[in-house]
């Protein structure tokens, strides 16, 4: 970075940015939901794997006398109040502190396993997680991983394909693995015609980001009934119990 002093000025390079084209300068001018939302998407599809050096860069930043932050991607922070604002989400975002919140992932080959998700879904939301569902043929990686911001529990579905799981839940995965997020909770699920590896694979998957992992994965042969759906709506129950007592430092 460049600190210019005379002007209180900190032109960030790549730190303290968005992904926003506009005809606005500054982000006072800009809607401010969209606004924060952009500040998470490249934090989290870019900055993430940096975050031990965010949380050691910070107090250099807050010990100079800043008016303005001039960032080489996206609109300038100007004044005390936006210049705190986005130091402040940074470290927020930095410290990755779980949140009360879960996001159900899946691929779905006939509909079996989008019925297994919808299950977990109702699981978690019983136990009082909010959770947002996302396909991964509907939502692009780089909108799991904005969403990822907000939660603190990810749950994934896939069919078996090829002994293992579906193209684009592997890519997704491997994306979000590269971008080495932490503090979370995991869980596993996926239907199968055949050989049904898929549900250890996501398990292993997860398991390998580090994630705390409080139920077996569930699979299940051809579409589910009531049996396996009640076995995913145990999943979500006891993933989201598990992300309540992570929340609570327990």
């Amino acid at each position: 970075v460049s600190y210019i002093p005379e002007d209180k000025l900190l032109i960030s390079n790549d730190a303290f940015g968005q992904n926003i084209a506009t005809s606005y300068r500054y982000a006072d001018e800009h809607d401010q939901g969209d606004f924060v939302r952009a500040i998470k998407e490249y934090y989290y599809n870019i900055v993430l794997p940096y975050s031990p050096q965010v949380l050691k860069t910070l107090p250099i930043v807050e010990s100079l006398d800043i008016d303005m932050i001039a960032p080489d991607h996206g609109l300038i922070h100007r004044g005390e109040k936006s210049v705190k604002f986005i130091v402040d989400m940074y470290r927020q975002m930095a410290e990755q502190k779980p949140q009360q919140r879960a996001m159900v992932i899946y691929d779905t080959m006939w509909h079996s396993t989008e019925k297994m998700a919808y299950a977990v879904c109702s699981g978690l939301e019983e136990v009082g997680v909010p959770t947002r569902l996302m396909s991964v043929k509907s939502n692009h990686h780089s909108e799991i991983m904005t969403e990822l911001a907000n939660c603190g529990a990810v749950i994934a579905g896939s069919p078996t394909h090829n002994n293992t799981i579906m193209p684009l839940m592997a890519s997704t995965l491997t994306y979000m693995k590269g971008l080495r997020p932490q503090n979370r909770v995991g869980g596993a699920f996926g239907s199968f015609g055949w050989s049904g590896e898929s549900a250890k694979v996501l398990h292993e998957m997860l398991a390998s980001m580090g994630m705390d992992m409080p139920a077996d994965f569930v699979k299940c042969n051809w579409t589910p009934r009531h049996e396996a759906l009640r076995a995913c709506v145990e999943l979500g129950k006891t993933v989201g119990e598990a992300l309540k007592k992570k929340c609570r430092g327990e």
